[in-house]
């Protein structure tokens, strides 16, 4: 009989804690799920079987001050960057990944954890439809602009897709979206971290690109 994996959701600030349990529910039945604080965190980077999810629900500046009082930096990072943990990081626990973000109340860009190089950028009139681009929208593989959805998103920053180059070593591949002529990153799946990544929230998505890389490891 199959061992079951554990799947492990962090709280850090807020999620969507049900939906996303149920989701992988139905995706990953063979695995045992639970919600962990990011104390734990030390723990599970000593578990056999063990898969994480990063969700996301909040502001940048507010996931990192809670990350950063939790004393946990350090061992959010060695987590993330070892292979042997598989990992999911969704929309708000996809962009604390990078450099920086325009979601402060500082002047200044609020700093992420540096995994991955790019500030996001807020979202403008002159060249989005929409401020806070929610609603199910179509996303793109960039190696065969194959059109793919639609997917659920939900954010008012991003990360542009000029950024994409930089990273482009580490990402095996990589999704894009649209809001009005505002390219961004939807998606990546990076083989060397075995992290997949979404802007958009696969728990409440009709398709699974990304999330079948995933859940096959469940």
């Amino acid at each position: 009989m199959m061992t079951p994996k554990q799947i492990s959701i962090l709280k850090i600030v807020s999620g969507n804690y049900g939906k996303l349990s149920a989701c992988l529910s139905r995706h990953c039945p063979n695995s045992n799920i639970s919600l962990v604080d990011l104390e734990c965190l030390d723990d599970i980077s000593k578990c056999n079987d063990v898969l994480l999810v990063i969700p996301g629900v909040g502001a940048f500046d507010q996931s990192i001050s809670r990350i950063l009082s939790s004393k946990m930096h350090n061992s959010l990072v060695d987590v993330i960057n070892n292979p042997s943990i598989p990992k999911l990081a969704i929309c708000l626990g996809f962009q604390i990944l990078f450099s920086s973000s325009e979601e402060t109340s500082s002047s200044s860009p609020a700093l992420g954890l540096n995994i991955y190089s790019g500030n996001l950028l807020k979202f403008l009139p002159a060249q989005a439809d929409f401020l806070v681009n929610t609603g199910y929208k179509s996303i793109a593989d960039s190696s065969s602009e194959e059109s793919l959805g639609p997917y659920y998103f939900n954010h008012s920053y991003y990360l542009p897709e000029s950024y994409i180059g930089d990273n482009s070593r580490r990402f095996a591949s990589v999704f894009i979206s649209n809001n009005g002529s505002t390219s961004f990153l939807a998606g990546f799946h990076d083989i060397t971290r075995n992290l997949v990544g979404t802007q958009y929230h696969p728990e409440m998505s009709r398709h699974t690109a990304l999330l079948d890389a995933f859940c096959k490891l469940c």
